[in-house]
């Protein structure tokens, strides 16, 4: 009996090195895609990177579901991703030897989107077929993150927005719609959120990928996000920022986006993105309404989105948002109905919380301490656009009086 069990342990750690030679071979077959016009590949070479794909991930019989589970953990197995493959692996001869390859973390999925090729060729079509079968044959590898200190939390879905792909994040979440709950609970896929040092500065700063798409001004990924990928319209990052949050930080960094920028907070504070779809319609009320928290909601340095834009210096978003017809801070009262009488909150005005900038080409930091009001700011801080914030109507009249 003893011999018997030893026998059956030692045929799956035989079984197991086989097939974690197997993945490791996967990961040479898509560097030999990303090298193609290096390593002179023909399209034979090419079709069979495919069919190692397509045999590592074929289903098989009904009684050979255990395994194929067995087989598709070892592609998150740490000793996959944080180690290596090697000449042995790669499908290819080179008359030298290459170094080995480390993989970084990086997921199959990971890594295959990471990969550009040539539109319209022969690397793309093969590329976008492996693609296809490791989203719909293994669903976990969509939402899985990677766990390296430099680019923490960057999943596939963050890469499809990214690259503005909205076929393939239709195809994904089609895919997790059928996957059931226990085995991919939706807080996992509506809670993802990259947060590495790599990603500040730039459209991956918001992190959430409702976030990103919002900074990639794609206004249909974003109903796709919304739809799919996302708790709601006030999801947040590690940062305590929402969407609106990110927008203005972005607009900081790049000035030449801030028309973008405010097309974009249009779009989300409105709701433009409200449709015919079911899934919106059962849902507009709540949308709406979570649209109007967006702009009361304060991240994580207790400022929102009305201060941070005025601790930025974005006059044009202060006063986007002081005159928005969310009625957050503005409203029209009509007195005799012969005419309309315009109201502000100048209440955030005289208490706006505003931090100190910090320093350039630095991981931003969170701050906890205590701010200057809107009238403090404009003195001490003697910014080019300040005299737009003390023209401004309401705030001049907080001044006046």
């Amino acid at each position: 009996m003893e011999n018997t069990e030893l026998t059956q342990k030692s045929l799956g750690k035989v079984k197991s090195s086989k097939w974690k030679d197997m993945i490791r071979k996967l990961y040479a077959g898509l560097e030999t895609i990303a090298r193609v016009e290096e390593y002179k590949i023909d399209d034979k070479m090419l079709e069979s990177i495919t069919k190692d794909f397509e045999r590592f991930f074929e289903i098989g019989n009904k009684n050979s579901t255990q395994t194929v589970k067995a087989k598709f953990r070892l592609l998150f197995d740490n000793e996959i991703l944080d180690g290596k493959f090697t000449d042995q692996h790669r499908a290819i001869s080179l008359l030298e030897k290459q170094e080995d390859s480390p993989i970084n973390g990086d997921t199959l999925l990971l890594r295959a989107m990471s990969i550009n090729v040539e539109k319209e060729s022969a690397q793309e079509n093969i590329l976008g077929n492996i693609i296809q079968i490791l989203v719909t044959k293994c669903p976990e590898l969509i939402v899985f993150a990677k766990d390296n200190p430099g680019y923490k939390g960057i999943t596939p879905v963050h890469l499809a927005i990214l690259k503005e792909d909205i076929d393939i994040l239709k195809i994904m979440a089609s895919t997790l719609q059928e996957i059931d709950e226990l085995r991919l609970p939706k807080e996992k896929i509506q809670g993802i959120c990259a947060v590495g040092p790599v990603f500040q500065d730039t459209v991956m700063m918001s992190g959430t990928p409702l976030g990103v798409a919002a900074l990639k001004f794609n206004k249909e990924v974003f109903a796709v996000v919304l739809q799919h990928f996302a708790s709601g319209l006030d999801v947040t990052n590690d940062k305590g920022d929402n969407i609106v949050h990110s927008l203005i930080k972005y607009a900081y960094l790049q000035p030449d986006k801030l028309n973008d920028v405010l097309e974009m907070l249009s779009f989300v504070l409105h709701c433009k993105f409200v449709t015919k779809d079911p899934i919106f319609e059962e849902k507009k009320w709540k949308i709406r309404k979570q649209a109007r928290k967006l702009l009361m909601m304060t991240n994580k340095e207790k400022l929102n989105p009305l201060q941070l834009a005025a601790k930025r210096q974005q006059f044009r978003i202060f006063e986007f948002i002081m005159q928005g017809e969310s009625q957050v801070y503005h409203s029209r009262e009509s007195g005799d109905g012969l005419f309309n009488e315009e109201v502000y909150d100048i209440t955030e005005i005289e208490t706006l919380n505003l931090e100190e900038d910090a320093e350039e080409n630095e991981e931003e930091q969170i701050k906890h301490e205590q701010h200057e009001s809107v009238l403090e700011y404009l003195v001490h801080h003697q910014t080019n656009n300040a005299f737009l914030f003390a023209d401004f109507m309401p705030v001049k009249e907080v001044i006046r009086g």
